[in-house]
Formats: C-alpha cells, structure tokens, sequence
C-alpha cells in the first residue's frame, strides 16, 4: 500500500537533516508532484511566518480544462475566489519546522496525513492561518494515489454532492424527475 504521509516524512527528515539552529527558523513547505505552484507562493508563506504564523493552510485549484462543466460547476460552488476556506491541501501547506516537530510530523499512513498533522497542530494551540495567497494549482487527475485525495474529491465526492444538491432542489421543488417548476 502507498504511504503517503510517509514519503512526505522522508522528505522532511532528509531537509532537516541537513539544516544548522533552531528549528524555529526552518519552515517546511509542501506541494505535490502534480502541482505548481505560483512564483510568489513561498513568499506568501515566509511572511504570514514572519508575522508569527506556525502553520499556513493555503487554497488550491484544480486544471478546470480537464474537468466535465458539472464538475467545474460543482467546484465553483464550494468556494469565494479570493478567500480561503481553511480546508487542508498537501499541495499547499507550510509549517514551522519546530511546531512541525511538537506535533510528531507526518504519519505514515495511506491518505490525509496533511489532514492528521494539522489536526495535532490545532491541539498543541498552533497559530494557523489559512490563506489564499499562493494558490496553487493541481492537477484534475481521474487516478489519485488514494481514495481520499483531491483526485476522488474531484471526481466521486464533488460530483455526489452537486447530485445531491440537484435532488433536493427537485424535491424542493416537487418534482420527482428533473423538470422546472410551473409557474
């Protein structure tokens, strides 16, 4: 099975292995493979840690070329261009590498090791912030390493719940088969 959080942790360790001082002074910043980021999008981090940031959450965007108009129309609906969500991205995160540290690091598990590492900096009262600046954009891949990943929201998750959305407008609506009301 895939370890993602894993080879995140691998990469890691390998940076801090080769840094001198205190941890407090290093910040860890994570994209994906299938990702680019913006020119500006370490900058972005660097000063939110400046202001004394200990994690930065940041929004991603998938390539919509590659998404059905009911995906992109679903996507769009999750989010305010501009505004950060606050939802978790492997693709954009950053973390000061002692808090990183406190927290235990990546775990060695299949998917949302982003996910599990920011839920342990919560506990331990990081100072988080999440941000806009620096979106980066990630691929609208069918195929994710996991299940749970940005590749099956964007193609299972994200498309369930525009369905769900769409039958409840129906039922709203009283009808039983897609239809617009009289009136």
């Amino acid at each position: 099975a895939v370890r993602v959080g894993a080879a995140r942790a691998q990469g890691v360790d390998a940076a801090r292995a080769g840094w001198d001082g205190d941890e407090a002074e290093h910040w860890i910043a994570c994209t994906d493979a299938d990702s680019a980021v913006p020119p500006a999008w370490i900058t972005s981090q660097l000063e939110l840690a400046d202001a004394g940031t200990d994690v930065v959450v940041g929004t991603v965007r998938p390539e919509l070329e590659d998404l059905s108009p009911d995906q992109i129309a679903a996507w769009r609906a999750t989010r305010v261009p501009g505004h950060a969500n606050g939802h978790v991205h492997g693709a954009n995160l950053g973390v000061r590498a002692d808090a990183y540290v406190a927290a235990g690091g990546f775990p060695a598990v299949a998917e949302h090791e982003d996910v599990d590492l920011v839920s342990r900096l919560r506990d331990l009262d990081a100072r988080i912030t999440a941000s806009a600046a620096g979106e980066v954009l990630t691929s609208s891949r069918r195929e994710g390493r996991t299940p749970g990943g940005y590749a099956g929201y964007l193609h299972v998750s994200l498309l369930e719940r525009a369905r769900a959305r769409e039958r409840q407008r129906r039922r709203d609506a009283g009808c039983d088969s897609p239809c617009v009301p009289a009136g």
